[in-house]
């Protein structure tokens, strides 16, 4: 907390208003956008590398979250101010930190796939800033980020390495989603345990519940679509069928209806850990099910 009263004192609205920004570049829709773009578009290796990555470090940082259940800084001491605007999107238990996780999968999968140096420093610098981000606007300690970075890091590595160095997706694609299908309902299972057995409180499991419902959707989407889609990304859409607009006027309408079941859901259905769950799992099964197979009834596959 001494280090966050520190940063505290430095803050100025330029200050706010910056660090702000840098946890928008953490944020789950940025991540997902990503993955939609390199699935959609270009490389589907890439897509599932941060794919496997964002679930796989998604779900661990959630599983420590509802286990240690480490109350955010101005909980623990009720003097400490945090930026008001940063309050939004600090739910959750503080211990570890989900945007430096989000930071971390996205930015360092992606330096993976370069050799040159400064794109792997830019990535850096970007997950640097989001951590620092939590600790500035003050929604997490120092030991939150520094366990999400070190987890997430590990496991960007470890996607890798099934996605491209092993190629577990051609090779044992029943298996690798039967692994992540496991693991989701795991998480889902023990949030539910933790709340009914009144450990926790529902509204600080409602990411865990996201979490699972994502990941199941991903771990059954990849495998139906490697089963029996088998779709191929526009993996040079910005030098076809009329460049970039023709990549845009394919990239969008998928968002859309993303966003669409993402938000739009929301304010239909329930309140409530289940339709939490359901939600973004449709939304993953859209990415990876739905909007492929539109694009290749439309004959708008790659190659």
């Amino acid at each position: 907390m001494a280090f966050l009263r520190f940063l505290a004192e430095l803050r100025t609205p330029a200050g706010d208003a910056f660090f702000m920004a840098m946890t928008y570049l953490a944020s789950e829709y940025l991540v997902v956008a990503l993955i939609c773009f390199f699935y959609w578009c270009r490389d589907k290796k890439i897509a599932l590398t941060l794919g496997v990555s964002y679930f796989l470090s998604g779900l661990g940082i959630s599983c420590l979250k509802i286990s240690f259940r480490v109350p955010r800084p101005w909980v623990l001491d009720s003097t400490f101010q945090t930026v008001p605007a940063a309050l939004p999107s600090a739910t959750g238990p503080s211990f570890p930190s989900g945007h430096t996780q989000q930071a971390t999968s996205m930015w360092g999968t992606l330096s993976l796939f370069t050799q040159k140096k400064w794109m792997r420093g830019a990535a850096l610098c970007l997950i640097v800033l989001a951590g620092f981000s939590r600790m500035y606007l003050g929604v997490h300690t120092p030991q939150d980020v520094i366990v999400a970075f070190v987890i997430t890091l590990f496991l960007n590595f470890l996607a890798y390495d099934i996605v491209i160095r092993k190629d577990l997706f051609s090779r044992k694609p029943f298996l690798v989603s039967l692994v992540l299908l496991l693991l989701t309902v795991g998480l889902g299972v023990y949030a539910f345990f933790l709340v009914s057995s009144g450990r926790i409180s529902a509204e600080l499991v409602n990411d865990s519940f996201k979490a699972s419902g994502a990941g199941a959707g991903f771990a059954v989407g990849i495998y139906l679509e490697n089963r029996f889609i088998r779709f191929v990304p526009w993996a040079d859409g910005s030098k076809k069928e009329g460049g970039v607009a023709a990549l845009l006027l394919r990239y969008v309408p998928g968002i859309v209806v993303l966003l669409a079941i993402m938000l739009g859901l929301k304010k239909v259905l329930p309140d409530g850990a289940f339709f939490s769950a359901l939600r973004y799992c449709l939304v993953t099964l859209w990415v990876t099910v739905g909007y492929p197979l539109i694009l290749i009834r439309a004959g708008r596959q790659g190659k």
